[in-house]
């Protein structure tokens, strides 16, 4: 493929580009330019909902810092599947121990406060691991297939976590004990930073549960976005430690709303309904035509340090188009902003779809396949994080594009 994209260089005075399986760039992000929130037990505020008119603002990590972004695919991998499977089972087996001890206990009371302080000693353990994690990858100390198997990890241990912390709670319930309610709920949500529905993905496919997946990763040393495309739509989730602040009082519902109003208004205009937890941290859930957006909001500063997108493909910001005709094939681009779908479609030049092979890369790189157009000609798959070419053969035809990625369409802060 290297000597592919020489002959077209020099061919056509163009590079190639595009960020290959596997492969990472260190860039400085411009200067100018947590995770899934569980349905909430309060009735939705159900809104009519106009249609959704420009791009959804998504959240992106800190502007002017180093960071460092890949493009990788997960497929089924026996070693650290199993691994991931024992820690579950392991998991399993102290919680069984911590219900018991709740159970057995001559003070329930007592003994279920001792069980949050483990859970919250542990979070706080899940927390350090992640900042080591996306420290690494960050500085260049670790690739993206160790990184991914380190946050899929941490993510697995979040999740059986949060089922003991149910678990104990309903123990003592069962013991006519009281259970604190508002401090159980702030462990939830701690737990949950460190969750989401890529990093679920990720672990089906290395359990060979799902496809092969690709996703995009980007890291600083404090925040982490992850991306993938799915049969289903578009999914996103970014955190960004550095904003969480946590005041002493929660945000109240009202106020809560009127920042995600602010930061994300193309969402909020289209809204058909939102849900809204407080406890700590606020939580804000929109649902849209084509979309569901799920913030978490600091009480000390009242703003987004975490969310989480899945969009329908059809209103995931494509609308920044390409185009190049060569040897009888048109290839058409509609990329987006890094880490964005980006929907590749092949034809004849009388726009009869064509099945090609299809490739990514970055510029001046070697690139990497991310599938075939298919009987209907298009192929989505993720934009990257910097200049890129894509590449689209069938048999002895060749056309592609160099690109960048557009700017991505962030959240307003104030």
């Amino acid at each position: 493929m290297r000597a592919l994209h020489l002959f077209i260089a020099a061919l056509l005075a163009v590079a190639v580009v595009t960020v290959p399986i596997g492969a990472t760039t260190t860039v400085t992000a411009p200067t100018s330019q947590g995770h899934v929130v569980p349905p909430s037990d309060a009735a939705p505020q159900v809104d009519g909902g106009a249609a959704l008119e420009g791009p959804v603002e998504v959240l992106a990590l800190a502007e002017g810092v180093e960071n460092r972004s890949t493009t990788t695919e997960t497929t089924l991998d026996v070693g650290p599947a199993v691994s991931v499977d024992a820690n579950a089972s392991s998991h399993e087996l102290l919680t069984r121990h911590a219900i018991a001890r709740v159970r057995n206990a001559d003070d329930p009371d007592a003994a279920l406060v001792d069980e949050l302080s483990r859970l919250e000693a542990q979070a706080d353990t899940l927390g350090r691991s992640q900042r080591a994690a996306l420290g690494a990858f960050s500085a260049s100390e670790t690739d993206s297939r160790t990184t991914l198997r380190r946050l899929i990890r941490i993510d697995r241990t979040a999740r059986a976590l949060d089922d003991r912390r149910t678990s104990v709670a309903a123990a003592a319930r069962a013991r006519d004990a009281d259970v604190p309610t508002e401090r159980s709920e702030m462990l939830r949500r701690e737990l949950a930073i460190y969750t989401g529905p890529v990093r679920a993905r990720l672990a089906a496919a290395l359990r060979g549960e799902a496809p092969p997946t690709r996703a995009f990763l980007s890291t600083t040393p404090r925040g982490v976005t992850l991306a993938t495309v799915t049969e289903s739509g578009y999914v996103r989730e970014t955190y960004r430690g550095e904003l969480r602040r946590i005041g002493e009082t929660s945000l109240n519902r009202t106020a809560a709303q009127e920042v995600v109003a602010r930061a994300y208004p193309s969402v909020w205009a289209a809204r058909r309904a939102v849900t809204t937890q407080q406890a700590g941290a606020s939580e804000v859930r929109v649902t849209y035509d084509g979309g569901d957006l799920a913030t978490t909001i600091g009480s000390g500063n009242a703003r987004v340090f975490q969310d989480v997108h899945r969009q329908s493909l059809g209103v995931a910001g494509t609308d920044t188009t390409a185009i190049n005709t060569r040897d009888g094939l048109q290839m058409i681009v509609n990329r987006s902003y890094a880490g964005g779908p980006m929907r590749v479609r092949v034809q004849t030049v009388d726009g009869a779809p064509v099945n090609a092979s299809v490739t990514v890369g970055p510029e001046g790189g070697d690139s990497a396949p991310v599938g075939r157009t298919g009987p209907d000609g298009e192929q989505w798959t993720l934009t990257p994080a910097e200049r890129f070419t894509v590449v689209a053969i069938r048999g002895q035809s060749v056309v592609f594009i160099t690109m960048g990625p557009v700017e991505t369409p962030q959240p307003a802060e104030g």
